[in-house]
């Protein structure tokens, strides 16, 4: 008799009552899209606390917070923040790329800070350099 499968949900709800491996997963939700960011924060609340309880902790309305994390969510940063720290999670900002007129949307394959002499000195870091500058000049030409 073939083994009887169980939903995927089942098993997600199950891996993510183990906060590293919902951190990761809220993580790699919010690099795919800001809807998918919502859903997982969705998922995380409904298998570590239970909606009515989150919104509790988070001072927020229980239905406003179903609205807030679904697709069609907007939650302002302060209910956002609320949730995350409600989560034992926390917002975060980090620079994407090495270019000052890049925009949210590029990114680069080595983010991070270098400074004229580091580039100068080292042609891994000169290479990354010019990589970034040029998919950041592809993506907004100057006019001519």
């Amino acid at each position: 008799m073939p083994r009887r499968s169980r939903p995927y949900e089942t098993g997600l709800r199950e891996r993510l009552r183990d906060s590293e491996y919902a951190t990761s997963y809220v993580k790699a939700c919010l690099e795919d899209s800001i809807d998918g960011f919502l859903l997982a924060l969705r998922d995380v609340a409904e298998s570590q606390y239970g909606f009515s309880h989150l919104a509790a902790a988070a001072d927020l309305n229980r239905e406003n917070l179903y609205r807030m994390l679904s697709t069609d969510g907007n939650p302002t940063v302060r209910n956002l923040a609320a949730v995350l720290k409600s989560l034992g999670l926390r917002l975060s900002v980090e620079k994407i790329c090495h270019d000052p007129i890049a925009v949210a949307d590029v990114t680069c394959q080595n983010p991070g800070f270098l400074t004229m002499e580091q580039i100068e000195s080292s042609p891994e870091a000169l290479k990354a350099y010019l990589e970034d500058r040029r998919r950041v000049e592809e993506m907004f030409p100057r006019a001519a």
